[in-house]
């Protein structure tokens, strides 16, 4: 593929990764592009199912938004949608944390997600946020038509304008102690739910276990 490859000491590897975890190689790539909202009716048009988007509301450790990157892969989202501010940047941490997914899944950067969620709706999206309060349940919610799913920063939740612009909040009933999942499992579980849509996943391949 016409990329170079230099064979160096370990002590280099270390002062180029400045101690992170690096398994014994590095790479030199470009930085991160972010996509446009301009951009997603393209992005959209070159899926063969019906659209799925996640939106995340100040996500901001990046071990979570690669995990949520890396289901949102698994279960065929269309594009993941973060906002320029209050949220974790895409870091080397998130793309290890995404397994891939970073290069896979389209992340769009916005500056509103309250307008952006308001101009999605006026294209036709129907959009869920995930709220452990809500009287609905994911279970009940009907995806048979574009979706976004919106999901909050562990501990505070959507934030109230966001909240305010959805159309429907949705939970996940839970069995245990605890009050709420880890975001990216909350979101996964959604995520093929609503891929699912009560019928078995068309296309879909094993599962890998790791």
């Amino acid at each position: 593929m016409g990329i170079e490859v230099h064979v160096v000491t370990i002590d280099a590897i270390e002062r180029m990764t400045s101690g992170a975890l690096h398994q014994g190689a590095v790479a030199r790539v470009r930085p991160f592009r972010y996509r446009d909202l301009t951009e997603l009716p393209g992005i959209v048009a070159a899926h063969d199912r019906t659209p799925i988007i996640v939106m995340l509301d100040g996500i901001e450790d990046p071990q979570n938004l690669g995990a949520v990157l890396r289901s949102a892969d698994g279960a065929g989202v269309a594009a993941v949608i973060v906002p320029s501010r209050r949220t974790s940047p895409v870091t080397a941490a998130v793309a290890r944390s995404s397994a891939g997914a970073v290069d896979t899944v389209p992340v769009i950067q916005v500056a509103n997600l309250t307008t952006t969620l308001q101009a999605l709706k006026r294209d036709g999206y129907w959009v869920f946020g995930l709220d452990g309060d809500a009287q609905g349940t994911y279970s009940e919610a009907t995806f048979d038509r574009p979706t976004v799913i919106v999901a909050g920063a562990e501990g505070k939740g959507l934030s109230r304008l966001v909240a305010g612009a959805c159309d429907a909040l949705i939970r996940i009933p839970l069995l245990g102690r605890l009050g709420s999942l880890n975001v990216s499992v909350a979101t996964a579980v959604v995520l093929f739910e609503a891929r699912r849509g009560g019928r078995p996943m068309v296309g879909a391949t094993q599962a890998d276990e790791g």
